[in-house]
């Protein structure tokens, strides 16, 4: 699709938590798991690079980072119903749905067990609980088309082949 306009999924839910009005998985703040805003990174790194004995090696960082520009650039995201594309995780895709879907390769096989096969090859080991119920997230979203992408080794697993 070269020349799609395209949106990174969660766009808006990204643009407040950047803007630190929002709070997400990420890194930072008086907690784990709170999103330090960039609005707000400067301020706090800025303070820690300057003030705390051993912030003054993260000063480097900290001068690299323009909050205009990323602000900036987030608010130039387009809106999801304007788009070609859209790229979300399957967690952003629950509730969700799209005429074509595509799977990336980032749903990987579970490794291999101990166990071997008549041939000697190592036979897999089962699948995740919570990896298949994410699975079904993603495969579900699609109304017309469903390129399984990078869950095609399902086909091959012993958990995935039809009784």
């Amino acid at each position: 699709m070269r020349g799609a306009r395209l949106r990174v999924g969660g766009a808006a839910d990204r643009a407040s938590a950047v803007r630190g009005s929002g709070t997400g998985r990420c890194w930072g703040g008086d907690r784990p798991g709170t999103l330090v805003g960039v609005a707000a990174f400067g301020a706090v790194s800025t303070d820690y690079a300057g003030h705390d004995p051993v912030g003054g090696d993260i000063q480097p960082l900290v001068d690299l980072v323009d909050t205009t520009t990323i602000l900036r650039a987030i608010d130039q995201l387009d809106d999801e119903h304007t788009v070609e594309v859209t790229v979300c995780t399957a967690h952003k895709a629950k509730g969700r749905e799209w005429p074509r879907v595509r799977i990336a390769d980032d749903f990987t096989p579970p490794p291999d067990s101990n166990e071997h096969d008549d041939k000697g090859q190592p036979l897999p080991g089962p699948v995740d609980d919570g990896e298949a119920g994410l699975a079904h997230v993603a495969v579900t979203r699609a109304r017309n088309r469903l390129d399984i992408g990078g869950r095609a080794w399902i086909n091959h697993h012993p958990d995935g082949s039809p009784a």
